[in-house]
């Protein structure tokens, strides 16, 4: 493998992970300080200490340890991290964007994570409905490989003194599930250097039974069949505080909690129904 992929793929790990941390609800595109709408690339990078739990049976805690974050602002066009979008319309508070984005499910599949697990990954089973005449069996469940699925949409935003709305609407685009995602959250500045976000988000059906179901190809006497026969709303809190110390360095530290939905919480692949992120540590601006 050359060089160049290595490098992509740590940068993409990176980025991933500073993407878990921040997993309370989607965030205003709106530009603000310390991004500039000038077409320059910015880049900080972020080190510290902190973690990310795993819900699922013999998942690891994530550790967070690098939280780069990569963004570019042009009068149109705009990439913050893994998100890329194009603004239809706009005024000064309030935006309409186009959105591409990746879903962040997957993460808490990852091979590494089932090293010590007894649901092992089974990467020949791409998922879907599936035959639904197989018994279960007895043998150690063989889990489908949950994919990194694309999103896009439409995002609004609404932003002043302080306050933020923000709402996405958004639809599986890569083909493993044709699931829909729709995110609402609510962020507010408070005391000096304080912001606390409310969000809520909802998953269709197709999209918690593929990352969350489980089919009769995977099922065995210890691992029941599952499949929701709905949609589910999570919630999510997530408070920050951010204080610049100079121009290119602040003090960071963040802190969320996501609870799942009734619907994800009732999967047999779940042990908890909570996802806590915590971090501390330094932000550095190029």
């Amino acid at each position: 493998m050359s060089n160049l992929v290595v490098r992509f793929l740590i940068i993409g790990c990176f980025l991933l992970q500073a993407a878990l941390v921040d997993a309370a609800g989607p965030t205003s595109k709106l530009c603000q300080a310390p991004c500039s709408s000038n077409g320059n690339w910015e880049l900080s990078v972020g080190l510290g200490l902190g973690l990310s739990t795993n819900p699922l049976k013999g998942g690891s805690d994530i550790p967070l340890l690098v939280r780069p974050k990569l963004s570019y602002y042009g009068e149109r066009f705009f990439l913050d991290n893994l998100e890329a979008g194009f603004t239809l319309w706009e005024n000064p508070s309030q935006q309409i964007n186009l959105l591409v984005l990746p879903s962040l499910e997957q993460l808490y599949f990852r091979r590494w994570q089932y090293a010590a697990s007894r649901l092992p990954l089974h990467p020949d089973f791409s998922g879907g409905d599936g035959p639904t005449t197989a018994e279960p069996q007895p043998a150690t469940p063989k889990l489908h490989y949950r994919h990194t699925s694309a999103l896009s949409g439409f995002e609004y935003t609404f932003s002043q003194q302080g306050f933020e709305f923000n709402f996405q609407l958004l639809d599986e685009i890569s083909g493993y599930h044709s699931g829909r995602e729709m995110r609402l959250a609510v962020s507010r500045d408070f005391l000096d250097h304080w912001r606390i976000s409310f969000g809520a988000n909802f998953q269709s059906r197709d999209y918690i039974n593929y990352y969350y179901g489980v089919y009769s190809q995977e099922a065995t006497q210890t691992l029941p069949v599952y499949l929701a026969d709905r949609g589910g709303w999570s919630k999510l809190v997530r408070v920050e505080y951010l204080k610049p110390i100079n121009q290119h360095f602040a003090l960071k530290a963040s802190s969320a909690i996501k609870v799942f939905s009734s619907e994800i919480a009732a999967s047999p692949l779940m042990e908890e129904s909570r996802v806590y992120s915590i971090f501390l540590g330094g932000v550095y601006y190029f």
